[in-house]
């Protein structure tokens, strides 16, 4: 065995990785890991691993080492054996990228990076170094592939170290044309071998073409199988793919045994669903009939004691469920089933509940063990309606779409939950049984007058007291919100899943082609004006990246204000239009604690939409503890409906939330108003008639044939918001930023200034180099901020904070510039001094076209702030105005940020 190989994989496997693999959970203290011993029985966690120095130690047994230690005792392997299958662990950090044009096949099957030739090496050796090439090609394919980790991250599969630790890949046609030719009418032997295991189609296509694939090796680590999945469903294609021949290998092997008991799926995208959340004792057969004697036999020899059953809880999966129990029972396991909501699989159950992990504890805790009369067909009434049970510990069990349950000696009866489609119309039929007695009536449960009816008239049909149906109705409630919010919940994200993988080919490349464009702010200037929003080139940017900054930790809140009719619900409008509809709320009116009672995620990574501010002046606080805790929490006192005492329950939900709000005020709450970017709508004459003539346009033939063109570049722009992936933004020159420090607020303002740079990157996320760090044992993405998007950020600054900056509402300062105006002509063209202009409101309207209401607003704040001085006239006289202000500040000195110039900055390398 050669010294450098060994020195190699102890260099580059992650020990941490391995250990954690193998059931061991790690916790930091100090330089090192710690937890409990795999090798020997113990309380209090001895087993110590240094990642630095890449050992591990055990201070109760006294063992320890290397990488290759660690596995050698756990697996009772040679030292060959051990090296064979740490040599297909990824490494560390992440090899450099093998390109079509850089590296052929050949020249990439040996670590060396040196070309073998078959007199060098056995045909063995050769033919596993040529899959151990295929399937690290895929996995570089799938890094650089947008629609397929779309894909992935739709299914909740978006754990930072999943992609590595278990090598998945894609297939996007190119592994042929890498792969060595023919050579002088000889048959290439690694291009045959390829041909022969299946990879590759006889006449040199890929067999797992658009397929992502998911490696799964034998116990010697030698790859046993692929299984694909197909990204985007094909008419003839099948959705899952093997290699041709008899399934061999075992999906993640290395984490069945130490006593622990194991969690079999029907499939490999199930068994990943429970890793990344932490379940890492999981593997999967290869469908519901796909058990094999290769998965038993090894579980036997590794000491697992007990099986989890979580295939889908439909006919296939029941029926093959309880076919395979009692054989599973035979070879001396326990056997439990996991009850998965009905028709649902692990994947599907996942995405449909708020906190996946939690859901999954609480199907562990439910879970049920099979009896000899269960899984031999004889399943009593309890087991068989256990499976159809709703998720976590819901007493409803189900008969086709018919709910039951019973309290007591009452048995209920529920019809009608299928059609709920809002939280407040629970309208339901309920039927309740006592002795030969029965009462039915159809009521909604949210309506305290009909629930009040139907407990009089059930009590007095059923001869019982009023109380007790009362409190069975209370439990009925419950379990009738909970199974809706799953249902509106899964259905919200279900759209969402589609929304995603539905994309065409066409789509995702045009998608694709928008987000990789040099001029993509050029575009999408374009892009709005064809949608109708002419002029407010910086309105448009950063209502744009405020929409695409609710995927990023730290997410934009803008406030556009304006005059009425100016065209700031139009800006608002023309953003979303390009915002994915599943990724947006939009309101008119907030109520004070409404934003308390959302589901936990419904806002989390959300664009809040908000028609006119003043609808949510009872909910400022909620608005501005979303924005700056980016959560929500409240206590609340509640009504127990069995025992009829109040106790406390706590709700959260989740955030962060970008927000986009409109007003016509020009006073707003302080609190809330530093939180915000502050847009004004562009009010001059100039703006107005580019706005008349895009409405003109839009009646003529021309204008008719753009609403198709309108559809398109909505469609674009959500199908490229959607690729987007929620990388980390790392901002290289932050040490030679600046920013003014003259207003105690430019500390908020400060915040906005970097979270406006991260947005600009991360639309630009596809034209950034990828990166890959590693903190403390866990891969991390990132893409690095450059000069271009601050001085794009600088730009829009400029700008916009100036306007935060400023004591005047936007308004204010147009009428206090509009006066400057015309005063400034009287005082040309009548030679007088400012102090002799006096002007009447309304001499201001007829010249300025203003009307009184807006005037008396926008006149009295500036006197009030000294602008302006009032001669108030006597009885039956008009007011008259002088105008105090010279202009300090008129050309922006007054607002200069200090930003850093872009031009001068050094990247700061890490160190």
């Amino acid at each position: 065995m050669a010294k450098n190989t060994i020195d190699r994989i102890k260099r580059e496997v992650c020990l941490v990785k391995i250990v954690e693999q193998a059931g061991v959970a790690l916790k930091k203290q100090g330089q090192d890991m710690i937890g409990r011993c795999p090798f020997h029985q113990e309380e209090t966690p001895s087993f110590h691993v240094t990642p630095e120095k890449r050992l591990w130690h055990c201070f109760g047994c006294g063992k320890g080492g290397s990488v290759i230690d660690f596995v050698m005792e756990m697996k009772g392997w040679d030292i060959q054996q051990t090296v064979e299958s740490l040599s297909e662990c990824p490494k560390t950090q992440q090899s450099k990228q093998i390109t079509e044009k850089e590296t052929s096949m050949s020249d990439s099957l040996d670590t060396s990076g040196k070309p073998f030739t078959p007199e060098s090496l056995t045909e063995e050796v050769e033919f596993r170094k040529a899959l151990r090439s295929v399937i690290h090609y895929y996995h570089q394919t799938l890094l650089e592939t947008p629609s397929a980790l779309a894909y992935l991250q739709g299914r909740g599969l978006n754990h930072p170290e999943m992609l590595d630790a278990f090598q998945i890949g894609y297939s996007n046609r190119t592994l042929s044309k890498i792969t060595p030719a023919n050579e002088r009418g000889k048959k290439n032997r690694i291009r045959e071998f390829l041909k022969h295991r299946g990879i590759l189609k006889e006449r040199g296509s890929e067999h797992f073409d658009s397929y992502l694939t998911f490696p799964i090796y034998k116990t010697d680590g030698v790859l046993g199988e692929i299984y694909g999945r197909r990204v985007h469903s094909k008419d003839g294609c099948p959705d899952h793919l093997y290699l041709p021949g008899p399934h061999q290998g075992i999906f993640n092997f290395n984490a069945i045994g130490l006593d622990q008991p194991l969690i079999l799926c029907e499939s490999v995208i199930d068994a990943l669903t429970f890793w990344v959340q932490g379940f890492r004792h999981v593997t999967a057969s290869f469908g519901v009939n796909g058990f094999t004697d290769e998965l038993r036999e090894y579980c036997q020899r590794q000491g697992v004691k007990r099986i989890d059953l979580a295939y889908d809880n439909d006919e296939a999966g029941n029926n093959a469920a309880n076919k395979l129990a009692p054989e599973l029972m035979e070879s001396g396991f326990e056997v439990f089933r996991l009850l998965l909501p009905k028709g649902k699989d692990v994947n599907q159950f996942a995405l449909a509940v708020p906190d996946p992990k939690t859901a999954f504890q609480e199907l562990m805790a439910q879970r049920q063990a099979y009896q000899p009369s269960v899984v031999h067909g004889k399943t009593s009434r309890s087991s068989s309606l256990a499976g159809d049970s709703l998720a976590g510990k819901s007493a409803l069990q189900w008969r086709g779409q018919d709910a039951e349950t019973t309290y007591g000696n009452r048995s209920y009866r529920l019809r009608g939950l299928e059609k709920i489609s809002a939280l407040d119309h629970l309208k339901i039929q309920i039927r309740v049984t006592l002795n030969q007695a029965f009462f039915m009536d159809t009521l909604d449960l949210v309506s305290n007058r009909q629930r009040q009816n139907f407990i009089k008239e059930a009590a007095k049909e059923l001869e019982c007291e009023e109380s007790v149906i009362k409190r069975d109705i209370g439990k009925l409630l419950l379990e009738v919100e909970t199974f809706a919010e799953q249902t509106l919940s899964r259905k919200e994200t279900a759209d969402k899943k589609a929304a995603v993988t539905s994309m065409s080919e066409e789509e995702q490349t045009e998608a694709l082609n928008f987000l990789k464009d040099l001029n993509l702010l050029d575009q999408l200037f374009k892009d709005f004006e064809t949608i109708g929003i002419v002029g407010e080139e910086t309105n448009k940017l950063v209502g744009y990246l405020a929409s695409v900054s609710r995927k990023l930790d730290d997410p934009l809140a803008v406030l556009i204000q304006s005059s009425s009719s100016a065209g700031k619900t139009t800006l608002m409008d023309g953003v979303l239009a390009l915002t994915p509809p599943e990724e947006y709320q939009r309101w008119t009116t907030i109520t004070e604690q409404a934003l308390y009672y959302a589901e936990e995620t419904q806002l989390a990574h959300k664009v809040l939409a908000i028609s006119e501010e003043e609808g949510t002046e009872k909910a400022d606080y909620a608005l501005k503890n979303l924005i700056s805790d980016k959560f929500l929490k409240i206590a609340t006192t509640i009504k127990d409906p069995s025992s009829g005492e109040f106790k406390m329950q706590e709700k959260r939900v989740e955030g962060p939330s970008a927000m986009l709000v409109t007003t016509t005020a020009a006073e707003i709450n302080e609190e809330l108003l530093n939180r915000f970017i502050r847009l004004t709508v562009e009010e001059s004459r100039e703006q107005t008639a580019l706005i008349h003539q895009k409405q003109r346009h839009s009646k003529t033939l021309e204008g008719l044939k753009a609403k198709k063109a309108k559809e398109n570049v909505k469609k674009k722009h959500h199908n490229a918001q959607r690729l987007l992936r929620p990388l980390t933004i790392v901002n290289p020159y932050e040490s030679q930023l600046t920013f003014m420090t003259d207003y105690l607020r430019n500390r908020r303002d400060n915040a906005k200034y970097l979270s406006l740079i991260e947005a600009v990157t991360f639309l630009h996320q596809y034209q950034r180099p990828l990166k890959q760090v590693e903190i403390e044992g866990r891969g991390i993405e990132y893409i690095e901020v450059t000069p271009e998007d601050i001085a794009v950020a600088n730009r829009l600054a400029s700008e916009v904070f100036g306007r935060c900056l400023d004591e005047l509402a936007p308004q204010t300062r147009r009428l206090l510039e509009l006066l400057d105006e015309m005063v400034q002509e009287i005082m040309n063209a009548d030679g007088l001094d400012q102090g002799e202009i006096l002007f009447t409101r309304r001499h201001i309207r007829e010249r300025l076209l203003w009307s009184d209401t807006q005037l008396q607003i926008h006149l009295k704040r500036l006197e009030t702030l000294e602008y302006l001085h009032c001669h108030q006239g006597g009885r039956g006289q008009s007011f008259l105005y002088e105008l105090l202000w010279s202009g300090e500040g008129k050309d922006g000195s007054k607002f200069i940020l200090k930003l850093a110039d872009p031009s001068t900055l050094q990247k700061t390398e890490p160190l």
